[in-house]
Parts: structure tokens; sequence; C-alpha cells
């Protein structure tokens, strides 16, 4: 009713039951799958999604492109990536995505919008966002009018079991920003300052509490905002 088109869901049940009779109501809503897709759970993702953001194998690709066709529907994808090629995480390794890209977009025939990622938990965070950033615009994926398709996606989540306690890490989010300026909007100075900004918070030793370690200072999310925002001063 305000005019907000666009709601992601993590799980392809969850989604069924909260958006099928919906969607029917209101035909220009259009739902993104957040989460990891099952292949038993395909043909009812591709009933109700109108965007997936983890594409991560062939076995998948293959069993999407059959039932898009199917059920005559064409859906927009991101193909997942593992920058850091972690075990615990799914995705394409960053070397196989250029000949998974060209798989899915020849061979499938699937419409690729662009590259999502969630990055290691680390403090190389900004080299992890440039390093996709980069690997997007070297497979030549652009919008309409012809400038390079971008989408940054912050690693948070809804995270209840932190809620209200101000412990959240904001570095991710404050750098996907970043990325927008650079990519997006051709400010690098901007880029710069805020990148920047975040390093030498780093480098004073400030930590939140996902990534403490000894010898530096644990601070809250206000705090680490707080901190950046005074360097770019």
């Amino acid at each position: 009713d305000e005019g907000h088109i666009h709601f992601g869901e993590n799980k392809v049940q969850e989604a069924e039951k909260k958006w099928s009779s919906l969607k029917k109501e209101k035909v220009n809503l259009k739902l993104h799958m957040l989460g990891k897709l099952q292949t038993n759970k395909v043909k009812k993702a591709v009933s109700i999604f109108d965007y997936i953001h983890s594409l991560d194998s062939k076995k998948l690709a293959d069993i999407l492109a059959k039932t898009q066709e199917k059920l005559n529907k064409s859906l927009k994808y991101f193909i997942q990536v593992n920058l850091g090629n972690e075990v615990q995480k799914s995705g394409i390794s960053y070397g196989e995505v250029d000949a998974f890209y060209n798989y899915c977009t020849n061979e499938k025939k699937l419409n690729i919008l662009g590259l999502m990622a969630i990055p290691p938990n680390d403090n190389k965070v900004a080299d992890h966002f440039k390093s996709i950033a980069e690997l997007n615009a070297s497979l030549g994926l652009k919008d309409k009018n012809g400038r390079i398709r971008s989408l940054y996606e912050p690693v948070h989540g809804s995270a209840p079991d932190i809620e209200g306690k101000n412990v959240a890490n904001p570095i991710a989010t404050i750098l996907s920003l970043s990325m927008a300026l650079r990519y997006s909007l051709n400010l690098d100075k901007e880029a710069d300052q805020l990148d920047t900004a975040v390093q030498k918070v780093l480098d004073d030793g400030l930590r939140t509490k996902d990534i403490i370690s000894k010898g530096k200072k644990e601070v809250t999310t206000t705090d680490m905002g707080d901190a950046i925002i005074s360097k770019l001063k």
C-alpha cells in the first residue's frame, strides 16, 4: 500500500504461505529468494519467486532451467560466490565463476543479473567487496542503459538473538555503501574516504563483539559507527 513492491524471504515454505495469495491480488509484487535453495524445492520456488539470489551449482542451474520451461516462467538470478572458499558456505569458487556464468547464460539460458557473496568474517571486508565488484564488472553484466549492473548486499541478517543489544558489526553495511559510491555513482574520492575511515578505526584497535581479539578494544555498534564518522571529519 505504500508503494514498495520488492520483498525477500529465506525459505520457500514460509514464502509460499505468506505470499501466494498476496501475489495473486497484487500482480506487481516481486519476491526475492535470499536463502539457500534446495533442489527439491525448485518447483515451488520458481512458482512463487521472481528473483533467486543463491544460484550455487550446475545441478541447481539444470533443474531451474527445466522447471522454468515447464512452468513457462523466467526468473532473474544472482550467482552466489564463495569468496573465501569456505567449506561451510555454498557458492561457486572465485576462479570458476566465469565458466559457470557462461554455462548458465549460454547453455541454460538463465537470466543472470549479477553476483552475490557473503564474505569471510575477517578484517578484510573491503577487499572482499572490491573483489566481487571487479568480478561482476569483468563479466560485463550491464543494465538496459549500458551501465555495469550492481547490487550491494550487506552480510547482516535479522539476528533476533542480538536484537536491541547494540552489538552488531556495522562495517560490512558501511562498506557496501562505499561500493555503491565507487561502482555505481563513480564517486571514487568519497569511496576512498569511507574506506580509509573504516581502516583507521580498525588500526586504532576498535572491534565489535563478533571480531574481538586479544589486545583490541570491544565497542558497541553505535560506538563503531561514531568512530568511523569521526574519521571522516
